[in-house]
């Protein structure tokens, strides 16, 4: 299945570890992003479709904002930026169990100037029992939170229905379509390619041999 324009998109955004792919997994059904106990796993951007009580969209698995001087985060957080326009709502990920960080301040920054509607979801609340507790630090927000367990699927059915109701309802059409395969040798303009055909920078393009760690449709 291939994605259209006209497709309604949720991105998740964060820093790294506090669970996106985890997150982007659960909402379309199948280990499609690759989630490992590690930052930087995930670096391009990963769009699949989904369907939740009647409702298509588009879900956005990106890298972790990080504000690390190294190449491969600056490239991540220049690909996001780049691609902000063309998100309908963002899903912003923070984790309980490390509490509040000042890359998480930077994060929501981000999402509040980008203009797009957000939420803000706080997830590795194991206890739902503590949930006040392990919630507190993020309360001077001042926004309404969602606690979730991503890998306990819990909580998930509210960040959906917010989803659902924050992106335009017209957006929606799917396009069946044919696939194709870029393969070579590592650091030989693959990725460049990719983001050529599909004319979105989706894809990290570095001299760094092996930047591409995932398969992207």
């Amino acid at each position: 299945m291939s994605l259209t324009a006209n497709s309604s998109r949720v991105a998740i955004i964060g820093r790294p570890n506090v669970g996106k792919s985890s997150l982007f997994n659960v909402l379309v059904r199948k280990r499609r992003s690759l989630v490992k106990n590690e930052s930087g796993v995930t670096r391009d951007i990963i769009v699949e479709p989904t369907e939740w009580w009647g409702q298509k969209f588009d879900v956005v698995d990106t890298g972790g904002l990080t504000e690390a001087k190294d190449t491969i985060s600056q490239l991540i957080k220049e690909q996001i930026l780049s691609l902000l326009k063309g998100f309908d709502a963002l899903v912003v990920v923070f984790d309980a169990k490390s509490g509040l960080v000042p890359e998480d301040k930077d994060v929501l920054r981000l999402a509040k100037e980008s203009g797009l509607p957000y939420a803000l979801v706080v997830n590795k609340i194991d206890s739902f029992k503590q949930t006040d507790l392990l919630l507190s630090e993020f309360y001077e927000f001042g926004e309404e939170l969602f606690p979730c367990s991503f890998e306990k699927r819990e909580g998930v059915d509210e960040v959906v229905e917010w989803i659902r109701a924050n992106l335009p309802q017209d957006k929606n059409t799917l396009n069946m379509g044919v696939r194709i395969a870029i393969v070579g040798k590592p650091n030989v303009g693959k990725s460049s390619l990719c983001n050529y055909l599909l004319d979105e920078k989706r894809v990290l393009v570095s001299e760094i041999a092996g930047t591409t760690m995932d398969s992207i449709e």
